[in-house]
């Protein structure tokens, strides 16, 4: 015990403590980079069948929303994480804008920020499909919704959105 004064005190490190916790520091740092090197991340590519991609969806639905400033479409919110996936090459999204003109974009809740090749105009009477170029996803598990921006104010609709996820 340490007497930090006024009638306080602390439990004090010993130096066996201190070893041990750099002990078991070590020890996970090794289970991380094992993991990682399953995984295929961290900078270390996992071995597979050359050539061989696999495609993977994720739904993340669809609905309405108006306005000429970026709107969140409401029931849209999915979490995502693509070391989950093992090597994956590119993630991409696809979905359809019925009677609208406007943008549709990912936007990442848990960054504050929209998805950084997921933003497409699109202008459509009746219904259209689109499909993204390759998205920047940010490391880890992080929290997804879909936006929509009216080009004349007037409501866009969103279905059948997905993640398309291709791993090697």
């Amino acid at each position: 015990m340490v007497d930090l004064g006024r009638g306080r005190t602390a439990l004090a490190q010993t130096d066996c403590d201190i070893d041990c916790l750099s002990d078991k520091v070590s020890a996970l740092t090794r289970r991380v980079v094992a993991l990682e090197k399953i995984l295929g991340v961290g900078g270390v590519a996992r071995s597979t069948k050359a050539g061989v991609a696999k495609e993977n969806f994720k739904g993340i639905g669809g609905g309405m929303a108006s306005g000429t400033d970026w709107a969140k479409v409401g029931g849209t919110d999915f979490s995502f994480d693509q070391t989950l996936y093992g090597n994956v090459d590119s993630v991409t999204w696809q979905g359809w804008l019925e009677n609208g003109t406007g943008s549709v974009r990912l936007f990442d809740s848990t960054n504050g920020r929209g998805v950084d090749g997921s933003e497409m105009t699109l202008s459509s009477d009746s219904r259209a499909s689109f499909y993204s170029a390759p998205l920047a996803i940010w490391r880890g598990q992080n929290q997804y919704y879909i936006q929509v921006k009216s080009a004349t104010g007037g409501s866009v609709t969103i279905s059948g959105a997905r993640l398309r996820i291709i791993t090697k």
